[in-house]
């Protein structure tokens, strides 16, 4: 066979598909059907390298070798991957008890940003390797220390062409505000707060982690299912017994989990899920 052209499966889809315009067409057969969609090729595919995409669509790699081997391209790893083993290794020293300042500006050196793509990938091999989940809930807050002012998730604003995530961060917003005007001692305040995360939270399960589960992601569920039951637990203890310092807390894991929702878990959401998913939760969510 002439002319035959190396792949690098660690380099971006977007970086690919420009360079080789037939590809785009090849992914798009084979099952990528976002790849047309110029929004989520300008963003998503920037830093979605081929082999996480091949992946995260869950289509089968011997099928992608052979369409690229019949079409003259020849995959491949050439380039040194080395992202995801870093973050992984850091990620396992904090939880290992490490200095999370330390581990802040070595974050800062080695990666300065990451997607939330690379968020989930490597929190998802970490369980896969063998993380109980138990510990990934535990270390859950403390690795948001490493991830505040550092998320690339591109462009969030591409991402309201997607009614129900209007109102899934409209919920945020609602959210948000009902915690900054709380007071302490107004149990009906912190009530209605309890009822409206409840709610927040159980549509999230019910159609994006069942929506996510289908194509084998299955981390976000894991991990943020238990988060979610420890904040409500943490609310329905407090109503019973209040405490100020214990509200502060419940604050604070709230709006982490608001960050984690908003940077990590819709941009996997909308780079994951087929067009029919995404208008099978636009048609359910209300």
């Amino acid at each position: 066979m002439d002319n035959i052209i190396k792949i690098d499966l660690n380099d971006s889809v977007y970086n690919i598909c420009t360079a080789h315009n037939k590809i785009k067409d090849l992914l798009f057969n084979l099952g990528f059907d976002k790849i047309n969609n110029k929004v989520m090729f300008n963003t998503v595919a920037k830093v979605m390298t081929l082999d996480k995409a091949i992946k995260l669509k869950n289509i089968n790699f011997e099928e992608v070798k052979k369409v690229f081997f019949e079409n003259n391209f020849i995959l491949e790893k050439t380039k040194e991957n080395t992202r995801n083993d870093i973050l992984k290794d850091i990620i396992v020293r904090l939880h290992s008890g490490e200095n999370a300042d330390i581990l802040k500006k070595e974050f800062d050196k080695k990666l300065k940003t990451v997607s939330a793509f690379e968020t989930h990938n490597a929190m998802n091999e970490l369980i896969e390797s063998g993380m109980e989940i138990d510990e990934a809930q535990q270390f859950f807050y403390m690795r948001s220390l490493l991830l505040h002012n550092s998320m690339d998730s591109g462009d969030l604003s591409v991402y309201d062409n997607y009614s129900f995530i209007k109102l899934f961060k409209e919920e945020n917003r609602e959210i948000e505000n009902i915690i900054k005007n709380i007071e302490f001692d107004n149990i009906e305040d912190i009530k209605n707060l309890y009822n409206n995360i409840k709610i927040h939270y159980q549509k999230k399960e019910n159609l994006f982690f069942t929506a996510l589960n289908k194509y084998g992601n299955k981390e976000p569920s894991k991990v943020m299912t238990l988060v979610n039951r420890q904040i409500l637990e943490d609310l329905e203890s407090f109503i019973k017994n209040p405490n100020k310092e214990k509200l502060n807390n419940i604050k604070e894991n709230i709006n982490d989990m608001i960050f984690k929702e908003e940077n990590i878990l819709i941009p996997l959401l909308v780079s994951t899920l087929k067009e029919e998913d995404l208008e099978n939760i636009n048609n359910r969510y209300n």
